[in-house]
C-alpha cells in the first residue's frame, strides 16, 4: 500500500514538473521574442501582418461608438501603419464644425489577447505636426467628410516579426472611454515580396443594390476578371438586396468558375460601409466616397501592385492597338505592360483614362439585364470624368477622379479609356450640351464571347 501511494505521489510530482517546465519555457521564449525591456531607449518588438491585412472590424461592428465621440460628432474609421514617418494613420468621418481634441494610446497584445504592453497617453497630429489637428481629404459642402490624423510610434515600438498585433485606442479626455481600433499593415509593406495581386479594384460604396440584377453582377464580375483584375473589394452601404447576396455568396464560398483549366488567383472582399450618421446619403458626399477610397487605398496597398478606382457602372477599356499578349483580345495587363516600357513610367505613378458615355435608351424603361446592351456613346471623351490606375506603393492619398498625394498623373486615353454607363455629364455635374453627338460604339462587344461561359456556369449555381 505504501509503494503504491509512494508511486501515486512520484507520478503526479513528476506531472507538475513538466507542466512547471513548459510554463516557464513558454513565457522564456515569449521574452526573447519581444525583447521587452524598459521603454528608455531599448526596443519592443512588435507584430504587423505580413500577409494580406486581415479584414477589421467594419464601422458599424466596431465597439458601440461612446457618448463623447457620438457627441463630438467625429467616428474613427480605421488605422494603418506607416513606417516612413513610423506613425499610425487614422482615418476619421467628421462633422466640419467639429474640432475634437484626440488623444491615442498603443497597445500590444499576444495571439491569445494577452496585453502585453500599454503606451502612454499621446496626442495625435497633422501631417505637419500641429497637435489635435485633422486633414480633410477633399473639401465638399456635405457636412461630414473625411480626415485624417496621425498617432506616432514611440522609439520603443520596433517592426520586426512577432506574433503580436498593435492595436489603438483613441479618446477625448484623460480616463474616458476610448475607440479601438487594430493597427493594420497599410500600403506600406514590411517587406519587398512581389505584391499577392498585380491588379486590384477598389469600388465606390455601393448603395441602392436592388438596381442590379444577378445577371448583371456576374456579366461584371466575370468581365473584370478576363481583364486581369484578381482581387475586388465592395463597400456595402447597406445590407444587400437577397438577389445581390446570393450572387455575392456564391463567389465567396465557391469562388469563380474555371474556365478552359484557368485557374488564377481571385478575391472579393466584402466591407460594411453603414456609416454611424443620419441620413448617411444627404451628409456625406456619396457615402464618403472619397474616404473609402483612400481606406481601400491604404487596406490593400501593400498586396496590390496596381489598383483601379472605379463604380460599377463603368469599365476600363484597353484600346485595340495594344498587343494581346495574354489572349485573344487586349487586357488590363497589356495596359500595364505597355505603360512600364515607356519612358514616362517612373515619373508618374498614377495613370487616368477619359470616359465615354453610354445614356440609358430613351422611352425604355424595362431593366437592363447585361452591360453590352448599350452600344450607343458620346463620340467624345470627358477628361473631366477620368478615373485612375495607381501604383500604391508612390501614391498615398486619391480623391475621386485624380490622384492627390502626389497630385502628378499622366492622361492615357492612348491604353484605355472608361466607357461610363450613366448620362453624359460634364465637371460639377452639369448636363452635357443638347448638340453633344452620339454614335454605335462596339469596341466592348468583341469581349462577351470572352465571358459568356463563365458568366453562364456562375448563374447556373445561383
Amino acid at each position: 500500500m505504501f509503494h503504491s501511494n509512494s508511486l501515486t505521489i512520484s507520478a503526479k510530482r513528476c506531472v507538475l514538473s513538466l507542466v512547471l517546465f513548459s510554463f516557464i519555457f513558454l513565457l522564456w521564449t515569449t521574452i526573447r521574442k519581444l525583447e521587452l525591456r524598459s521603454p528608455t531607449g531599448h526596443w519592443l518588438i512588435s507584430s504587423f501582418d505580413r500577409g494580406p491585412s486581415p479584414t477589421p472590424r467594419p464601422p458599424h461592428e466596431l465597439k458601440p461608438f461612446t457618448d463623447i465621440f457620438k457627441s463630438g460628432k467625429i467616428y474613427p474609421i480605421s488605422a494603418y501603419y506607416e513606417p516612413n514617418r513610423r506613425a499610425v494613420r487614422i482615418f476619421f468621418l467628421k462633422h466640419i464644425n467639429t474640432q475634437p481634441e484626440i488623444f491615442c494610446s498603443l497597445s500590444l497584445s499576444s495571439l491569445l489577447g494577452l496585453v502585453v504592453l500599454n503606451t502612454s497617453r499621446l496626442r495625435t497630429r497633422s501631417r505637419d505636426g500641429s497637435p489635435f489637428q485633422f486633414e480633410a481629404l477633399r473639401d465638399f459642402r456635405e457636412q461630414y467628410r473625411g480626415y485624417v490624423a496621425y498617432c506616432d510610434l514611440p522609439p520603443y515600438i520596433s517592426t520586426n516579426v512577432g506574433d503580436y498585433s498593435l492595436f489603438i485606442q483613441l479618446h477625448m479626455k484623460e480616463a474616458s472611454e476610448t475607440v479601438e481600433l487594430r493597427v493594420q499593415t497599410g500600403r506600406l509593406g514590411l517587406n519587398s515580396d512581389e505584391p499577392k495581386h498585380r491588379i486590384s479594384m477598389c469600388i465606390s460604396p455601393w448603395f441602392n443594390t436592388n438596381s442590379f440584377g444577378p445577371e448583371f453582377i456576374v456579366e461584371y464580375i466575370e468581365l473584370h476578371r478576363r481583364m486581369g483584375a484578381t482581387q475586388f473589394v465592395i463597400y456595402l452601404t447597406e445590407e444587400p438586396h437577397p438577389n445581390v447576396k446570393r450572387v455575392l455568396d456564391a463567389y465567396i464560398a465557391d469562388g469563380p468558375p474555371s474556365i478552359d483549366g484557368d485557374n488564377r488567383l481571385f478575391e472579393i472582399k466584402l466591407l460594411s460601409w453603414i456609416l454611424p450618421i443620419e441620413s448617411p446619403f444627404n451628409a456625406t458626399w456619396y457615402f464618403a466616397q472619397i474616404l473609402c477610397f483612400n481606406d481601400c487605398l491604404h487596406r490593400i496597398g501593400s498586396n496590390s501592385k496596381y489598383i483601379l478606382f472605379a463604380d460599377l457602372d463603368e469599365v476600363l477599356v484597353p484600346d485595340r492597338s495594344l498587343p494581346a499578349r495574354y489572349g485573344p483580345l487586349p487586357t488590363w495587363n497589356d495596359v500595364i505592360d505597355k505603360a512600364e516600357e515607356s519612358p514616362w513610367y517612373k515619373s508618374f505613378p498614377t495613370m487616368c483614362f477619359s470616359s465615354y458615355y453610354f445614356p440609358p435608351p430613351t422611352g425604355n424603361n424595362s431593366e437592363e439585364k447585361s452591360m453590352f446592351d448599350r452600344v450607343n456613346a458620346t463620340v467624345e471623351t470627358y477628361p473631366e470624368r477620368k478615373k485612375c490606375m495607381v501604383r500604391p506603393s508612390d501614391v498615398e492619398e486619391v480623391d475621386v477622379h485624380w490622384p492627390k498625394r502626389p497630385p502628378d498623373f499622366r492622361s492615357s486615353e492612348d491604353l484605355a479609356t472608361i466607357f461610363h454607363y450613366r448620362i453624359c455629364l460634364r465637371d460639377n455635374f452639369d448636363l452635357c450640351s443638347p448638340d453633344t453627338r452620339y454614335a454605335p460604339n462596339h469596341r466592348l462587344a468583341a469581349y462577351r464571347n470572352l465571358t459568356s461561359t463563365a458568366t453562364s456556369l456562375q448563374l447556373s449555381i445561383l
